[in-house]
């Protein structure tokens, strides 16, 4: 029987950067620690943003049972959720100004009663589609921007006859 194998033989002390020794429970994490750590810091730090970050990533690591994982099966998870979440605006910032001329067409549609002419879903006449994939907005605002910026060029102040413009 060897002697490390006896009932009295005492067991060895973690390592000093152990996850679970002391010193490594009571350092206190920095900012960096907090965001940017594979592992979540045991201690909230003393900084009040870099605590408020720690309890949100907390917050966000128990909610979704993030701290049930090992370290690369967290970035993993994180790196599917950003790029699903990059796609998901990206599509939204193309097709939604497309989809949103097709709502307010269907919109004068239906409350004129009658198929307003060249100005349908798939028409590119259209004051807020002109076919450049919902870049037509844009440019409606931008000629209402000039319109109001010239009006206000003649515009000579408030006349006793009210200051209409």
């Amino acid at each position: 029987m060897s002697p490390s194998a006896s009932p009295s033989a005492k067991p060895h002390p973690p390592p000093e950067d152990c996850e679970y020794s002391v010193p490594t429970w009571k350092r206190v994490p920095s900012v960096w620690d907090v965001l940017f750590s594979l592992r979540l810091p045991y201690r909230a730090p003393e900084n009040r943003l870099a605590a408020y970050l720690w309890r949100k990533r907390i917050w966000f690591e128990s909610t979704f049972a993030l701290t049930m994982m090992e370290p690369w099966e967290k970035l993993v998870l994180v790196l599917i959720l950003t790029t699903l979440s990059v796609l998901f605006s990206i599509g939204l910032l193309v097709y939604f100004p497309v989809h949103l001329s097709i709502i307010l067409s269907r919109a004068k549609y239906y409350l004129s009663g009658t198929e307003l002419p060249n100005n349908g879903p798939g028409s590119s006449s259209s004051t807020l589609d002109d076919g450049s994939g919902g870049f037509g907005i844009l440019e409606a605002v931008y000629a209402a921007i000039v319109t109001v910026t010239e009006k206000l060029k003649t515009w000579h102040g408030p006349s006793s006859a009210g200051g209409e413009l």
